[in-house]
């Protein structure tokens, strides 16, 4: 009488004790792509081709695109200045210029927001709100000095307060449309 063997211990196929280490491949190791590459090497994959369009010596792919592991090691020893994250890296090449553009389109940005009359210079502000201060200051003095004093001569805290009511509703409303001062506009440019 034959003893049937269970199918799952006929096939399975026994497990390594330890896993292999990631940072640590053993030499001639290749992956077959740049994700790959990266998870070993602690490198986001996108920059493998930046690597290799910034430093003529990065290690190209075999022709069937396989990388080799330890020829990325070697650059990376070779340039100490390459960080393997991204935080505290210096500067690319590719990564100036980009920067470089970006301020170029801020700049640009900003000087068609200058010549749209989008923004006003800094003294022209400056003296139109010293232009309004100064209106307030009068209208406050000619209401408070000139002609509330002789409203309020001889009454007592109630009466003053019955008789100030009106007048605080006054000065409210001519300092809300005190603006005659105009407000500076940058000239038009020419264009």
């Amino acid at each position: 009488m034959k003893m049937a063997t269970p199918r799952a211990a006929k096939h399975a196929k026994p497990m390594p004790k330890t896993p292999p280490k990631k940072n640590n491949p053993p030499a001639g190791e290749w992956v077959r792509s740049y994700e790959a590459l990266g998870r070993v090497l602690g490198v986001h994959r996108a920059s493998f081709p930046r690597f290799r369009r910034d430093h003529a010596d990065a290690p190209a792919p075999k022709s069937n695109g396989d990388h080799s592991i330890p020829a990325w090691l070697a650059f990376f020893k070779a340039h100490p200045e390459i960080k393997r994250s991204s935080r505290g890296a210096p500067e690319t090449q590719s990564g100036l210029e980009i920067a470089k553009l970006r301020e170029q389109c801020r700049r640009l940005a900003f000087e068609n927001d200058v010549a749209e009359s989008r923004y006003l210079l800094q003294t022209d502000v400056e003296q139109w709100l010293v232009k309004i201060i100064e209106a307030q200051k009068y209208l406050l003095s000619n209401k408070l000095k000139n002609e509330l004093p002789p409203k309020l001569e001889g009454l007592r805290a109630p009466e003053i307060a019955a008789k100030m009511e009106p007048m605080i509703h006054e000065i409210c409303s001519l300092l809300r449309t005190l603006p005659q001062v105009p407000i500076p506009c940058p000239p038009q440019r020419n264009t």
